[in-house]
């Protein structure tokens, strides 16, 4: 989770509150799309990020700044963004409300559920943003650095992730179930199907603080079922531990889709 800042302005929280406005009961809504660049200079350049920045850390270089100024350029030329500039320098940037308010939204939420999915075509990182009244702000991040926002409420959560974890819909279908440590299930994965056959594979973590990125877990999707590897719970070991127990075992769809709540909540 990234850290916020000490003070959001009136202005600020008007933007985000009328990005959450967009929200619709039945259906997810876009919010919009950014670039790496544009994030990082938006955010400041020296601000952490706890999302991917896939473009800017293949070709940032050694002065990735230099990339967030052509950005901010562009921005300021289609009128998203406007500059304060004291003595040929620039001292401040403002975004559209549209822009400031996803920005807002992404540092002030109480939760971050992140899943990161790899199938054999691409690698997505999605990002669900719990709002402290309990909206949701999605960023999808994929290979190329772009970043796609989506708002939605709590009700969409489940099934929308569902069928991101699982694309061929076989949640339900699995029956193996394993208990052993991270290191026998390394060992396995070369030889169970349940895991080497997968089409998906998801990583699945929640952060509630700067400090304390939580416990991450994976779900296996294939041809073979959907399957649920993750530390036992009440296990008092580390999960790095050769001593900490983890289980492999079939999810179905009903569980699948309360999972993020779940984790969130």
């Amino acid at each position: 989770m990234t850290e916020a800042p000490p003070n959001w302005s009136e202005p600020d929280l008007a933007a985000a509150r009328q990005v959450l406005a967009l929200i619709e009961a039945d259906r997810a809504i876009s919010a919009g799309a950014l670039t790496d660049e544009q994030i990082m200079v938006l955010d400041g350049p020296d601000l952490p990020q706890v999302v991917e920045m896939p473009w800017l850390a293949e070709h940032g270089g050694e002065h990735p700044s230099q990339l967030g100024e052509v950005a901010l350029r562009g921005l300021v030329a289609r009128g998203d963004a406007t500059v304060r500039v004291s003595e040929g320098e620039i001292t401040g940037v403002s975004a559209v409300p549209a822009i400031t308010g996803l920005m807002v939204l992404r540092r002030r939420s109480r939760a971050v559920l992140r899943v990161g999915r790899a199938t054999a075509e691409d690698a997505l990182s999605a990002y669900f943003y719990l709002q402290p009244e309990g909206q949701l702000l999605e960023e999808v991040v994929d290979v190329n650095g772009f970043h796609q926002f989506t708002v939605l409420g709590q009700n969409l959560i489940g099934p929308r992730l569902a069928d991101f974890i699982d694309p061929t819909g076989q949640a339900g279908t699995g029956q193996l179930e394993r208990l052993g440590s991270l290191r026998d299930f390394l060992t396995l994965s070369a030889s169970l199907p349940e895991m080497n056959q997968a089409v998906a594979v998801s990583t699945i973590s929640v952060a509630t603080s700067q400090d304390d990125p939580g416990l991450s877990s994976t779900v296996y999707a294939g041809p073979h079922g959907v399957y649920w590897l993750r530390q036992q719970e009440d296990d008092p070991e580390p999960p790095q531990s050769e001593a900490a127990v983890f289980k492999f075992s079939p999810i179905d769809r009903d569980r699948l889709a309360r999972l993020p709540l779940d984790l969130l909540l």
